[in-house]
């Protein structure tokens, strides 16, 4: 297997793009480089997360809470599929992971699923406190602020009680997004 594998030049731009908002945090950048129907799967959840605006919240929040964020190596898989290695710190947790990438025709991307370890620093993510063996109890310990308390409601409820069929949207559906615009100043991303 002596292949030498490149992205299609499509996804090579919505990658760029991606690169982009890390670095600057644009919600409209990001927005522009998803497909409306994207599935995320998140180290935190176990149901795959649909949707561009259910994305939009989890990226723009996990670039707010990720400290000392950095891309170290791309892997491409083929002309629409990559991999991205990175390192970030959560509070007191180093952690590594990867992002795996697969993008549409158009270039957009349509799965992005991240991986990430230690377990210990994914809890403590997934808590939105960086301290793995103690929960948040309260919003104000959940972080420094209203990234960290969404992550928090992302994955407070276990994934057993989600509803049948539906998974984390289906749990997080009109309800959540009622809470979600009240941190949020009323606007999802």
């Amino acid at each position: 297997m002596d292949e030498n594998l490149t992205l299609a030049s499509l996804p090579q731009r919505t990658l760029d793009g991606w690169h982009r908002f890390v670095a600057s945090g644009d919600h409209e950048l990001l927005r522009s480089l998803l497909s409306e129907h994207i599935v995320f799967r998140s180290p935190f959840v176990q149901s795959p997360i649909p949707g561009r605006p259910a994305t939009l919240l989890v990226l723009t929040t996990v670039v707010q809470i990720f400290e000392n964020f950095r891309y170290h190596r791309t892997f491409i898989g083929g002309s629409h599929d990559a991999a991205l290695e990175f390192s970030a710190n959560i509070g007191k947790w180093q952690l590594k992971g990867v992002d795996l990438i697969k993008f549409g025709e158009a270039g957009e991307m349509i799965e992005f699923e991240v991986m990430v370890r230690p377990i210990k620093a994914a809890t403590g993510a997934g808590r939105g406190n960086g301290e793995p063996d103690r929960p948040a109890t309260e919003p104000a310990e959940a972080g420094r602020g209203r990234a960290r308390f969404i992550i928090a409601l992302l994955v407070a409820s276990p994934p057993a009680r989600a509803c049948a069929g539906g998974g984390l949207v289906a749990r997080i559906g009109a309800p959540c997004r009622g809470l979600f615009g009240r941190f949020s100043g009323g606007m999802l991303p």
